[in-house]
């Protein structure tokens, strides 16, 4: 525009510009809609898909974890008071609870999971919560009856700690905590969560299951972890599989592999 005669008129000059420039937001705002809606197709399209699933994650066997979160933060050298203005995401399995742990730090917690779309979900979680007792229960007694198995006594104690994770939800309302979300989202395609948003993603018996994709799941969480933070993932064993996906995206350690437990930190 610097170069055009100084007989064209000024307001001619800025007439046009203004012209181009809503040209240029109008195709800017047409794309944005035309991507808005293929993103909206495709997530119903999806989730319509994932019906099938959704039953397959209802029925699946549950087996609630044989260490509690605060047994996790407590081998990790994780004090609570590190989670402070942090935003955390909790991929989670068998109502296994992040949040009574860190609830009075963290700015932030989202905790993911497709059972959330059930409408008795406080059924669900007082029949989980009643299991483990059950549990417990069964195991108590088997130790009352076999006074020599001493080494079930640490598991009960901790299976207790698992048992107060899980119903620190039965008095959970948005009000009481508004720092924590229930997010109904699959681990392939974590909605609400914007990309690079979170310091921590805990990842925990749940990319083990038959119903989730690895490769897509992992993907997630890279979106949506912040660039020098932390996965940390745990489950029963290790899965040559998984570990060469997290391998694509993250920096990969092995913090502890031993019978029925690993613990993996992966840092992006």
């Amino acid at each position: 525009m610097n170069n055009l005669p100084s007989w064209i008129h000024p307001a001619l000059i800025q007439a046009s510009l203004e012209a181009q420039e809503r040209k240029i937001n109008w195709e800017k705002k047409h794309l944005d809609l035309e991507n808005q809606i293929n993103w909206i197709k495709a997530w119903v399209e999806k989730v319509t898909s994932s019906e099938e699933k959704q039953e397959k994650i209802k029925n699946s066997s549950q087996r609630a974890p044989s260490k509690s979160i605060k047994w996790l933060l407590d081998f990790l050298w994780l004090n609570s008071k590190e989670f402070k203005w942090k935003n955390v995401v909790d991929l989670w399995w068998w109502f296994w609870w992040l949040a009574k742990n860190i609830v009075n730090y963290a700015n932030n917690i989202t905790i993911v999971d497709p059972i959330f779309l059930e409408k008795n979900i406080d059924e669900v979680i007082q029949q989980n919560i009643e299991s483990q007792k059950k549990f417990i229960y069964l195991r108590e007694k088997h130790i009352n009856e076999n006074p020599e198995k001493k080494y079930i006594i640490p598991q009960i104690q901790e299976w207790n700690i698992v048992l107060e994770e899980m119903k620190w939800w039965i008095n959970y309302t948005k009000e009481n905590f508004p720092n924590v979300t229930r997010n109904p989202s699959y681990a392939e395609n974590i909605v609400w969560v914007e990309n690079n948003s979170q310091d921590f993603v805990f990842c925990n018996y749940v990319l083990s299951k038959e119903t989730i994709d690895i490769e897509d799941a992992i993907k997630e969480l890279n979106r949506i972890l912040k660039s020098g933070w932390k996965v940390i993932y745990s489950d029963y064993e290790k899965d040559e599989k998984l570990l060469m996906e997290f391998k694509k995206y993250f920096k990969v350690e092995i913090i502890y592999d031993e019978k029925d437990w690993i613990i993996i930190i992966c840092t992006k």
